[in-house]
């Protein structure tokens, strides 16, 4: 019986034995080095999507830095009020918050001309370290000198404005609501003009994209005022810009950028920041856009980053020595000869100004009635 009982022990034993334990599936030791990168790899994977939010929230505050800016001191009436003391008496402002689908709540100001009502409306998207009230002043040359209706309005996690900025999505769907909005009040898109400024030029061109390729498409008009091709070549020009060195130090530069950009390519995709505004601002037809540009600008190096220089690169812009907007997009006469490539409206001096603005708004007007007269 002894005998039995000692056989069945060591018969189980033997099972055991052959049976792997749990840990040794789990081993990763005994699994081909092949295999370990692939786990490490699909891990980091897994790791890098669930923590994305949280990267983009981080490289958010230096591709937007106006988050970080101040309140004005004492409350926000009194910044209001302080706006109102600036601007022209004949001028009404009307203070708003905007609601986004993804509840941020977005600081508002339109402007207008009350005895001289309007249906055109003026969008303006701000650079990455403004505030609306930076450009208050351009808000009301526009409406009087046009008698168009101008809305400024802080991205959200800017000063008075309320949300996270977890990645471009959040940027362009501020853009998105506040268009939406005019046209959800009747306001016909051919009467809406979005101008982006910098950053904001990125990402006016990304909501303009997005209106265009709606079912019917919403043909809204764009004007990008220095802006970048994409948020990569940007980062590059800040860090390695093309500055006027000796041919060596030039190609080196050139060299340094080559290595640098799939780095940060990965890093900015990676976090959902990268912009493509070259392939946005190609969707949109050349009839609904105006370009701004400088050539000596100290914010997006011109050689390296600017809209203007990746467009002449794709044979967008071949030959034309002038660079002025008229040449470029084949418009109206009397928009010819309107060099825009030496500053934007709070660069000149108000004659230039005034008529840079007014041969700007005739161009947008004489292509809705030129549309107008079409759908007839």
């Amino acid at each position: 019986m002894a005998k039995q009982v000692d056989a069945d022990s060591q018969q189980g034993l033997a099972c055991r034995q052959a049976q792997p334990s749990l840990a040794n599936y789990f081993n990763i030791s005994q699994l081909p080095a092949i295999k370990k990168w692939l786990i490490a790899a699909l891990l980091l994977g897994l790791a890098t999507y669930c923590l994305r939010p949280y990267f983009g929230l981080f490289l958010g505050q230096y591709i937007l830095p106006a988050q970080k800016l101040p309140k004005e001191a004492g409350s926000q009436v009194h910044f209001q009020n302080q706006l109102l003391a600036k601007i022209s008496p004949d001028l009404q402002l009307h203070f708003l918050k905007i609601i986004t689908p993804d509840q941020a709540l977005l600081d508002t100001l339109e402007i207008s001309k009350p005895n001289l009502p309007s249906k055109n409306y003026w969008v303006f998207f701000c650079g990455n370290s403004l505030t609306y009230d930076a450009r208050v002043l351009d808000f009301e040359k526009i409406a009087n000198q046009t008698a168009t209706k101008v809305i400024g309005f802080d991205y959200r996690n800017v000063r008075y404005s309320v949300g996270q900025v977890y990645s471009k999505d959040a940027l362009i769907i501020d853009g998105i609501q506040q268009v939406q909005r005019l046209l959800d009040q009747g306001v016909a898109a051919k009467n809406i003009t979005l101008h982006g400024l910098s950053l904001g030029g990125a990402v006016a061109s990304l909501v303009a994209k997005h209106f265009h390729n709606q079912i019917p498409a919403q043909k809204v008009y764009l004007v990008v005022d220095r802006s970048f091709s994409t948020l990569t070549d940007a980062v590059l020009g800040k860090v390695l810009p093309e500055l006027e060195q000796p041919q060596t130090t030039a190609h080196l530069r050139k060299i340094g950028r080559k290595l640098l950009k799939p780095f940060v390519k990965s890093l900015l995709w990676l976090t959902n920041w990268e912009m493509d505004v070259l392939e946005a601002y190609n969707q949109i037809p050349a009839n609904h856009k105006a370009l701004i540009t400088a050539k000596n600008d100290t914010v997006i190096d011109y050689q390296v980053a600017s809209l203007e220089q990746a467009l002449i690169i794709n044979s967008a812009l071949k030959h034309n020595q002038a660079l002025n907007v008229g040449k470029i997009f084949q418009i109206a006469d009397s928009f010819k000869g309107l060099s825009l490539h030496a500053h934007s409206l709070s660069g000149l001096k108000d004659q230039q100004g005034k008529d840079m603005l007014n041969n700007l708004m005739k161009f947008l007007e004489q292509e809705r009635v030129a549309r107008a007269a079409l759908l007839k």
